[in-house]
């Protein structure tokens, strides 16, 4: 069967689907068992509210925990040493804000040692930005408690989960006097411009309201409300500090027009129908899957020709049956076959000598023979060709720290990791010592940026040995295009070693542009 004869299967049957969907739609139901539906809904919506709630609380408590566990961390607190502070907060705090699961972390310092007994502090407090719940645990050495680490999660973010979670809209009801105790007139005023008052409560929402149903909301009798007029079903839940009081409301509401909520009505029709409705059901669901199977495998194999990494290509093969997206499959990858036999022939004395021979990339010398030809074949044909120069940070102290004998492994396992960041198409040479540079043909100032960045984060979140231990490492990266036929190597070291000192000039584990 053709692909469009599958499509057209698929069609027909979404449109059976939807016709009997339609039938379902029209029928009413009683006005009992629709009070009931509303009920079990709102019950499960309030359900999943507190259960999400408790399991971020649960993931503030655990990161507040393990941060103040590290020793670097005890042991900044102790010293007052804030960079020591910062090397030990730094990568949990980029990890777990970057996905969203944190908000804020913060670090406060006793003025002497305090008891060994302190516990973790809950607060859900209300700030000028809006409501924060935060967990802060002490930090204990040796003598007491020096400290308390607290990690914090915006109430704006976790609507936006709970809300990508449920499919329902929600927001919070604050107590409108609690609000102005909590804050000054000023920040009370900045406070109140991205909200609006119903009520005596000022609605915090991620979405925009239906102002008319809010606005005839009584939150403190808590509950469910159901407008039969307009098909909005509300639940509210009452949100509290850790004194017990109750700061506002938790809402959440969505349109229900009726299927869902009268399906237990229509128990001879469902009878009836389900099966073949099921039956149709499951038939799409499998006929899609397949074919959603091999339409991501197919974009997968492009993904890869994109991004230059041709060497992966070699593991797949061609997938039954040899239909229309069969056939694609087929071309692609022989399409990537003949562009790596291509780039293979293209500097065949780059790839057979002038390696360096610890980390095994392209030496110094295979870069001063071949590099100007690469540089200008590319810019003979109109394409672009960026240049990245990589340093590691700190080396020298890290080897007197762990011992000279660790140097060649961290160079090497340097080598490897910005291997296998870049793509089989770009070029990486050694220079010295644990100085790397990097040719990228094809590629923009604008993609050379993305791709040094990329290289930055990559080595800072890698372990590299060290002894019986592993430690972590930082990279500058200077970077620079060239955009005109060079005569001499050096012009192109020079030139990209001006961004390269920038970058350790301003901070080390930075990137910086040489235009």
């Amino acid at each position: 069967m053709t692909l469009r004869g599958k499509i057209a299967i698929l069609i027909t049957l979404s449109f059976v689907v939807a016709a009997g969907t339609g039938v379902i739609n029209q029928l009413s139901a009683s006005e009992g068992i629709l009070r009931d539906e509303c009920h079990r809904i709102c019950g499960e919506t309030v359900r999943k509210f507190r259960e999400l709630l408790k399991l971020r609380e649960r993931m503030l408590l655990s990161v507040s925990s393990l941060v103040a566990q590290d020793e670097r961390v005890i042991e900044g607190l102790r010293r007052g040493d804030w960079m020591l502070l910062y090397r030990g907060l730094g990568p949990v705090y980029e990890e777990l804000s970057g996905r969203g699961l944190i908000g804020e972390v913060s670090v406060s310092r006793e003025p002497g040692p305090q008891s060994r007994e302190a516990l973790p502090l809950r607060n859900m407090r209300i700030s000028e930005e809006g409501v924060k719940l935060s967990y802060a645990h002490p930090v204990v050495a040796e003598n007491g408690v020096v400290g308390r680490v607290s990690v914090s999660l915006d109430m704006d973010t976790f609507l936006r989960e709970f809300s990508g979670i449920t499919g329902s809209g929600c927001g919070l009801a604050l107590r409108e006097d609690l609000v102005r105790k909590s804050l000054t007139a000023s920040e009370f005023e900045r406070f109140a411009r991205n909200r609006f008052a119903v009520n005596g409560y000022l609605i915090e929402s991620p979405e925009d309201l239906d102002l008319g149903v809010i606005s005839s909301v009584r939150f403190g009798s808590g509950g469910v409300l159901w407008n039969e007029e307009n098909g909005l079903l509300l639940c509210t839940a009452p949100l509290r500090n850790e004194r017990g009081e109750i700061l506002g409301y938790f809402f959440a509401y969505s349109r229900e027009d009726g299927l869902a909520l009268r399906t237990n009505t229509l128990k001879p029709v469902l009878t009836l129908y389900m099966p073949v409705l099921s039956l149709l059901f499951i038939s799409w669901l499998v006929a899609f899957g397949k074919l959603s199977a091999r339409i991501e495998r197919i974009l997968l194999i492009t993904g890869l020709l994109k991004s230059g990494r041709l060497r992966s290509l070699e593991s797949y093969r061609c997938s039954e049956p040899l239909d229309e997206i069969g056939r694609i499959e087929s071309d692609l990858l022989e399409l990537g076959r003949r562009l790596r036999e291509h780039l293979e022939e293209e500097a065949p004395q780059l790839r057979e000598q002038h390696r360096d021979d610890l980390t095994g990339t392209y030496s110094l010398q295979a870069l001063r023979d071949f590099g100007v030809d690469l540089i200008n074949r590319h810019l003979a044909v109109g394409k672009p060709v960026s240049v990245l120069l990589v340093d590691g940070d700190d080396f020298g102290r890290i080897c007197e720290l762990h011992g000279p004998e660790i140097r060649d492994s961290l160079i090497k396992e340097l080598s490897h990791v910005l291997r296998e960041t870049l793509r089989d198409t770009d070029f990486l040479f050694r220079i010295d010592g644990e100085n790397f540079l990097i040719l990228l043909p094809g590629t923009s100032l604008k993609g050379a940026l993305r791709v040094g960045e990329n290289l930055r984060r990559k080595v800072e979140v890698s372990l590299f040995p060290a002894g019986e231990g592993f430690i972590r490492l930082t990279v500058s990266i200077g970077i620079t295009e060239i955009s005109k036929p060079v005569g001499d190597i050096g012009e192109i070291i020079e030139k990209v070693s001006r961004a390269l000192y920038l970058a350790k000039k301003t901070g080390k584990n930075r990137i910086a542009v040489e235009e």
